[in-house]
């Protein structure tokens, strides 16, 4: 039997590669997602409505679809043939970080301006 430490480091870092550029995407996706569906929910009371009649509470609707598009998107990266190298997660990174702050700062200037200026 294969102890951790008996593994070389290259492969250690396929392996975890291998399920971390999937998880950094879903994120970014899912990110995104959250963001658009929070703002367009707000501008369109047809949209709120929507989520509330189907999932019981907007927000509700919002976490399960959420999830669905996290899930959805892990699948296919994960399944695509693409390879999935260290490098490549350290590309990505960034961008998840930035995908995150540029998300958080629009949500915050969407309804700052809605609370003020609309």
């Amino acid at each position: 039997m294969e102890t951790y430490q008996s593994i070389p480091q290259e492969q250690i870092a396929g392996t975890k590669a291998k399920i971390m550029a999937p998880i950094a995407l879903a994120a970014i996706a899912t990110i995104i997602f959250i963001t658009l569906i929070t703002i367009f929910a707000d501008l369109f009371p047809a949209i709120k409505g929507l989520l509330k009649n189907t999932f019981s509470h907007h927000w509700v609707g919002k976490s399960v679809l959420s999830i669905a598009i996290f899930l959805i998107t892990f699948g296919i990266c994960y399944l695509c043939p693409h390879p999935k190298t260290i490098e490549k997660v350290k590309k990505l990174l960034p961008v998840l970080i930035w995908a995150s702050i540029i998300s958080s700062v629009a949500i915050f200037i969407f309804f700052i301006w809605e609370a003020f200026f609309r």
